[in-house]
């Protein structure tokens, strides 16, 4: 389900702003770990066991760490105003969510 919105939001996104992006490219990859627990307070103890590491002893329940990779793009002065042309580049977002 989170999933599916996400991939919405991001669809939207790249449709409402198509000069925006330009050659950019959005990659998001989404990982669960399983959980288990009968009450919501066994379900937090789970994640808070099982979730993504935050920090050396710590866990945290979810988490999303961004990269961009293959930034190019051309720069000229017009006007006495430093203008980008042509960027391209790749945003990666990783999302590890419970299952």
């Amino acid at each position: 389900m989170r999933l599916a919105v996400l991939t919405s939001v991001v669809a939207i996104g790249a449709l409402c702003a198509p000069a925006a992006l330009a050659g950019t490219k959005v990659l998001v990859k989404t990982r669960t770990y399983n959980i288990a627990g009968t009450t919501g307070a066994a379900l937090i103890e789970a994640m808070d066991r099982s979730g993504p590491k935050h920090g050396f002893m710590t866990h945290a329940i979810a988490q999303t760490g961004y990269s961009v990779d293959d930034w190019t793009f051309d720069a000229h002065q017009e006007n006495g105003v430093c203008r980008l042309r042509r960027p391209t580049g790749r945003s990666i977002s990783s999302i590890p969510i419970p299952n």
